[in-house]
């Protein structure tokens, strides 16, 4: 470029930067910035056309310069953005001295939010950078600035932080207590209903080890290692019973639930776990299981014979009394037919009598004592009386026989008939006998009905938890046809009790394929084929492992919508091992469904803003790597100047200092004089040659007197030489020698010094 282009270009820049200092350095920075931009090249394009805001500012902080994108972000013209300052544009509610603290002490302001405000008056947020450009004295010329808009990233946050708050809502209003522990083990967070059950607040159970809670005895400590070994197999624990110390010292029995959280790699980064209290179930438990010890100490310790027998007629328990009565052990009939006990002509009228109690049938129950005739094991007869009574249970219809040998009293009755005119005159003692004997069957047909009451509460019991159950509970014989169902099973599908026995169960399932509306809201797409294939399926699994657990799948109610549930299945057997039928407990997981179906849109659409995020990050990306690419040029220009600065200084010291250095080398010098020449002559050509650099350039660090020793030492010259020239001790000149050796890593090493300073410009 030539003088008078280059001048007209700085008086061009200077006009449009309006800055009447010419002489000073702020202007030659802002001049090149300008001369920059007026090039046309790739950094001018970035300026131009990048999307954050760029302002440049003189050294006092007033606008000289905008990019289109700060333009746009303010609303402002350029012309009206020139010659006034950035704090005019800055939202009431900013702070302004985080600028001026930056600006005052020359540093550089990153990432500071601040608020700006838009020409129409709307306030947004933005993320700010400020840089100073400083000339050679460190003074600084000018100022740069970049902004970028935040609004879209604030709402991003707002709604993360949303989210957040939805989760921790049902964390704090779970039923179940809910506690998470880290990768030791240690309660880092708990809910309210987790405080509630244990007695204890979340700042007392913070840090604790959730070992600490269940009793310290030998029993828990082997559950609490069961459950660490099915955590670890599987990942999580499923319904496992134990019990944990209240606050109080009492013990509360939980049923408890947990899944490992993992990292990255794989390990073990803590657990959500959660505690049901299961008080009122175990109270339960026992009550039933008190009533069964009841009815148990009246059936063996009865006068009579009980037989239970299910509906088909096999024999399911067999009292002590029975045993004598017919000469039988009791694993010697369990599971055999009742038919064994009844002689040969009348096996017939029995069993048909026996069909009209099966489910379905309309025999009225019989309550009072009928006589037959009994077989026992050696084949005889002996006469009886007996009473049937039909019972049911979730899944089977059983009947109780009380039978009592009369073998006795009709032998008394035949005894009677035969001698009645002969005792007369005993009548009144036999009287006797006879009421003695009746209060006798009096007490013990009042122990009967007590215990068929006890057993008939026991029923009753167990038929109110089945009922007041909330989750649906349904049985099928083996032909899946419905046997029994609660009312849960029923309010669910809409039905009454009577539209639903005897019914399929496949019958509340989609029987057609296609689209149907679900009591979440939404739609669902249904393939008959692929259920039916998947029905076959969990069948096969249930048939070889005797259940099936949560299973997800659809029922259809009377109104034609769809129930999301979870299905768990397990086989039923009798006595004998048979299979019988079916028990599926069934649990509406409407509200899951949904909560579950919000969290995925959620988490689809915070995908949809990383990927777009992402997209931005490499358009940024790509034009920083232009960026560089005009650095290198320009760093490549450098290198070029440098080369050129030290062909100039060559020139200069052959044209102008050479002749001079000629002149004194031929004049009239005494020895010292001429050594000094030689030195001049040897200083001149190290400047010219790599030497020096040589010395600076693997930080050696030398100074500039250990450089001059350095100098003189490649010439040649021993110590005693230029201790003269240099008039110091020849014990200083052996110091200096020794720090460079130290500096030039040669120390305790068999290597000349000269040698090595010489290696150096090779």
């Amino acid at each position: 470029m030539s003088t008078a282009d280059k001048s007209k270009k700085e008086t061009n820049a200077s006009s449009q930067i309006r800055l009447i200092t010419p002489e000073s350095s702020k202007y030659e920075t802002l001049v090149s910035i300008q001369n920059i931009l007026d090039s046309g090249d790739i950094l001018a394009t970035i300026f131009k056309t990048t999307v954050e805001g760029i302002v440049v500012t003189d050294s006092d902080g007033t606008i000289v310069l905008t990019n289109p994108a700060l333009q746009k972000m303010l609303g402002y013209t350029e012309e009206e953005l020139i010659g006034t300052h950035p704090r005019r544009f800055l939202a009431p509610e900013s702070d302004s001295r985080v600028y001026k603290e930056a600006l005052s002490n020359r540093g550089f302001l990153h990432g500071h939010i601040a608020m700006w405000q838009h020409k129409n008056g709307n306030v947004f947020p933005t993320e700010t950078n400020i840089n100073p450009i400083t000339d050679a004295s460190g003074e600084v010329t000018a100022w740069i600035g970049t902004a970028r808009d935040i609004t879209e990233r604030k709402r991003n946050e707002d709604e993360i932080r949303k989210s957040h708050d939805f989760l921790e809502n049902i964390f704090k209003t779970a039923g179940d207590g809910i506690v998470i522990c880290d990768d030791n083990g240690c309660i880092a967070k708990v809910n309210t209903a987790f405080e509630k059950i244990l007695g204890f607040s979340e700042a007392e159970l913070i840090g604790r080890h959730t070992a600490e809670l269940p009793p310290q005895d030998e029993l828990h400590l082997q559950i609490g290692k069961e459950m660490l070994v099915q955590g670890f197999n599987n990942g999580s624990v499923k319904n496992m019973e134990t019990t944990w110390v209240r606050k109080d010292g009492t013990l509360c029995p939980i049923e408890f639930n947990a899944t490992f959280l993992k990292n990255d790699q794989g390990d073990i980064a803590g657990a959500v776990c959660s505690i049901r209290d299961i008080t009122h179930h175990k109270e339960a438990e026992k009550a039933l299981w008190e009533n069964q010890a009841r009815y148990r100490a009246v059936v063996e310790n009865a006068y009579d014979a009980i037989i239970t027998v299910d509906s088909s007629g096999n024999i399911t328990s067999w009292n002590d009394a029975a045993r004598e009565m017919y000469g039988y052990e009791e694993k010697e009939v369990l599971g055999k037919s009742i038919v064994m006990l009844i002689p040969k002509p009348l096996r017939s009228t029995h069993l048909h009598g026996l069909e009209n109690f099966a489910p379905g049938g309309n025999a009225p129950e019989i309550k009072n004592q009928l006589e037959s005739y009994g077989l026992r094991k050696d084949g005889s007869l002996f006469p009886m009386d007996f009473s049937l009574s039909p019972w049911k249970t979730i899944d089977e219809t059983y009947f109780t026989c009380i039978v009592r040998d009369i073998t006795e009293r009709k032998r008394i009755d035949n005894e009677l008939r035969r001698h009645r005119d002969q005792l007369e005159e005993i009548v009144a003692d036999r009287t006797v006998e006879l009421k003695k004997a009746n209060e006798q069957m009096k007490r013990e047909i009042q122990e009967r009905i007590q215990a068929e009451e006890e057993l008939t509460h026991t029923r009753d019991f167990l038929d109110n938890i089945i009922e007041s159950s909330l989750d649906s509970l349904v049985v099928t014989d083996n032909s899946g046809i419905i046997k029994r169902a609660n009312r849960a099973y029923c309010e669910m599908h809409l039905c009454s009790i009577e539209e639903v026995l005897g019914r399929h169960a496949s019958e509340f399932g989609p029987s057609v394929s296609g689209t149907y509306g679900t009591t979440t809201g939404d739609t669902v797409i249904i393939n008959v084929d692929v259920m039916l294939q998947d029905y076959k399926n969990i069948l096969e699994e249930l048939n070889r492992s005797g259940k099936f657990s949560q299973h997800k799948v659809f029922h259809a109610r009377k109104d034609g919508k769809l129930v999301p549930v979870e299905e768990n299945s397990v086989l039923l057997f009798n006595k004998n091992h048979a299979q019988i039928g079916t028990l599926t407990m069934i649990r509406d997981i409407t509200e899951r469904t949904r909560t579950e179906n919000q969290l995925k849109n959620m988490n689809e659409e915070l995908e949809q803003r990383v990927q777009a995020r992402t997209q931005e990050l490499q358009v940024k990306s790509t034009s920083l790597e232009e960026l560089n690419a005009a650095l290198r040029v320009l760093l490549q220009k450098r290198d070029e100047d440098k080369v050129e600065l030290e062909d100039k200084v060559l020139s200069n010291i052959s044209e102008l200092v050479e002749p001079s250095l000629e002149k004194l080398q031929n004049s009239s010098l005494d020895i010292h004089q001429r050594e000094w020449l030689n030195i001049v002559r040897s200083n001149l050509k190290d400047i010219t040659s790599p030497f020096t650099s040589s010395l600076t350039k693997y930080h050696f660090k030398l100074t500039p007197k250990e450089i001059q020793i350095a100098n003189l030492i490649k010439e040649g010259k021993t110590s005693k030489e230029i201790a003269d020239l240099m008039h110091v001790s020849i014990r200083t000149i052996d110091a200096h020698r020794d720090n460079i050796r130290k500096k030039l890593h040669i120390k305790n090493k068999k290597e000349n010094l000269r040698t090595h300073l010489l290696s150096l410009l090779t």
